[in-house]
């Protein structure tokens, strides 16, 4: 409803002079909240993520509390804030959604076919010691070594090893890939929802169209 411009009620609490939108990650946080404020005639609607985000920046509100009953676990995002994670983020969160939604059996190819148009990040790094940057990488249970890939600069930040983001396109990885045998594939968002895509998953990408060079 919000992504079709529609005005709907929304829980609201104000702080200072600031009105903050009222959100929940599942039912089990709505029902926390409902039971502490003691709310009978309350409805509840899902809503899209980021048609939540664009209603809030559209207006006047300070921002939004995540799971408002749910201290010290809730979480409370400035207007600021939420503005530089929707800069930063894909407009159509193509990749997020399908890691989010329930998996198939075509889930990598969909998710390797979403990355071209992506907007995509990685992890950069400078080993201790040394002049040059890193990029992150992670090594599966089975030695296998993965380009760690990321949805957005926030997903970097909430592994907490202070890296830094950058951007990567499609065709970056696939000379990455190309020009390393050794790497088994990526791993993107790590933090989850994540997944792994094999070289065979990613050999669209590998693919070195005219004028590239590795």
């Amino acid at each position: 409803m919000l992504a079709e411009g529609e005005n709907i009620p929304l829980a609201i609490t104000t702080i200072g002079e600031k009105q903050y939108v009222l959100v929940y990650s599942g039912v089990a946080a709505l029902r926390a909240s409902l039971a502490a404020d003691g709310a009978t005639d309350t409805s509840a609607m899902a809503q899209p993520a980021q048609a939540v985000l664009r209603f809030l920046l559209s207006g006047t509100y300070g921002g939004l509390i995540v799971d408002p009953a749910s201290a010290p676990a809730r979480a409370m995002l400035s207007r600021e804030l939420i503005a530089q994670m929707m800069e930063q983020a894909d407009p159509e969160f193509s990749i997020k959604k399908l890691l989010a939604a329930r998996r198939t059996e075509t889930t990598p190819d969909e998710v390797v076919a979403a990355i071209p148009s992506s907007r995509l990040w990685i992890a950069a790094n400078k080993p201790e010691g040394s002049d040059q940057v890193g990029v992150a990488e992670a090594r599966a249970a089975d030695g296998d070594r993965l380009i760690e890939v990321f949805t957005h600069p926030i997903e970097i930040a909430a592994l907490g090893r202070g890296d830094r983001p950058a951007p990567v396109t499609g065709a970056q990885l696939g000379s990455a890939l190309r020009a390393d045998p050794e790497l088994a594939g990526i791993l993107i968002d790590p933090a989850g929802p994540w997944i792994r895509l094999d070289r065979d998953h990613l050999a669209p990408l590998m693919v070195e169209a005219p004028g590239d060079g590795d």
